[in-house]
């Protein structure tokens, strides 16, 4: 069987959310009110011969697709799953650096297929899940800093990484927490970070 079904979740709120720019009106069947390219369907055709409630039909071949031609200048992340052909072949493949979580998944999967991680089975993930009170700690990426841009080339670079590396040892930290308690933390810690940052001490 090489056949799939993807299921997307899109949360809003006042936390996840913090601009006020979700818009539910455009969230449902093959339609998501972010990044196009998320769904087989681009807007123009979606909105323009469909209503939010209604099934279109998708092509089982993806080039047969109206926005085939548009979706070849700006693909998105459907293209890149659907390009793949039934069984990806990964020696075609050229990833870098950024790549590397995609490459981790892919080993946790094998692990768990193959055997090689016994804890990677049904019972013991429910057991974990119990053991959490059936809310893990969850990360995301939707933080933004108020950072002034470097002076120089290199010294955003510097500051980008700097940045990014405290963010991962903030949250790393905040795994012994649960909660409200883990959110006042993550947020106390990343204004600390963002105030060292902007007014940073005489060297």
């Amino acid at each position: 069987d090489v056949n799939s079904k993807m299921l997307g979740w899109r949360v809003m709120g006042p936390g996840i959310v913090t601009r006020g720019i979700g818009d539910k009106s455009m969230v449902g069947y093959e339609t998501i009110d972010f990044l196009e390219g998320q769904v087989a369907m681009r807007r123009p055709e979606r909105f323009g011969a469909y209503t939010l409630e209604d099934l279109p039909p998708i092509p089982g071949d993806h080039r047969a697709r109206a926005s085939y031609k548009a979706a070849q200048y700006a693909p998105g992340d459907y293209e890149a799953i659907i390009s793949q052909r039934p069984v990806a072949v990964h020696a075609m493949e050229h990833p870098t650096k950024f790549d590397a979580g995609v490459f981790l998944f892919r080993k946790m999967l094998r692990d768990a297929v193959r055997g090689a991680n016994p804890a990677a089975n049904p019972d013991n993930f429910a057991e974990w899940l119990r053991s959490v009170g059936g809310a893990p700690n969850s990360y995301c990426s939707g933080n933004v800093f108020e950072i002034p841009e470097g002076a120089s080339v290199e010294q955003e670079i510097a500051n980008r990484r700097h940045v990014s590396r405290q963010i991962v040892a903030i949250l790393t930290e905040s795994e012994a927490l649960k909660g409200d308690g883990r959110s006042a933390f993550v947020r106390e810690k990343f204004d600390d970070l963002e105030r060292s940052v902007r007014n940073p001490l005489p060297q």
